[in-house]
């Protein structure tokens, strides 16, 4: 099994661990529900070097962007989400928000998304938004 240490902090395997229903972290085994997240599709966690997971997924309405914060993997379920993006009333980025990743590069918080248009739903195109704040549940 992989240790954070040997993801580098990015963890982009833990889908596909997770469908185990074991995952192996620094912390030792832990036992997890399978699904880890109810009515989440397209699972993304990053274990970021703030000693934090964070979590997004398509969220049933394909409405917004939601992300969750936890000390642990197990924690992550019970997190309140924050919804840190909502899909625009006309144009581009109106319809079909999902598939969302969250990435820290350079000190920024990016997260990559796809989406449709409000009038045109399958003019699916992938965006990005980015945010400098320490926090990506905070800031702009």
């Amino acid at each position: 099994m992989l240790t954070s240490s040997q993801t580098g902090g990015s963890l982009l395997l833990w889908a596909g661990l997770l469908a185990t229903g074991v995952v192996t972290y620094a912390a030792g085994p832990t036992a997890l529900a399978n699904p880890l997240i109810f009515e989440r599709a397209d699972p993304w966690i990053v274990h970021h070097r703030d000693g934090f997971f964070y979590f997004m997924g398509t969220v049933p309405e394909y409405d917004r962007l939601e992300l969750r914060r936890a000390r642990t993997l197990a924690e992550l379920p019970a997190a309140a989400p924050t919804t840190i993006w909502r899909q625009h009333a006309a144009g581009p980025m109106g319809s079909h928000i999902w598939a969302p990743e969250l990435h820290y590069i350079d000190g920024h918080w990016f997260v990559y998304f796809a989406a449709g248009g409000a009038e045109q739903v399958w003019d699916i195109r992938i965006y990005v938004l980015e945010n400098p704040s320490p926090d990506p549940r905070a800031g702009d």
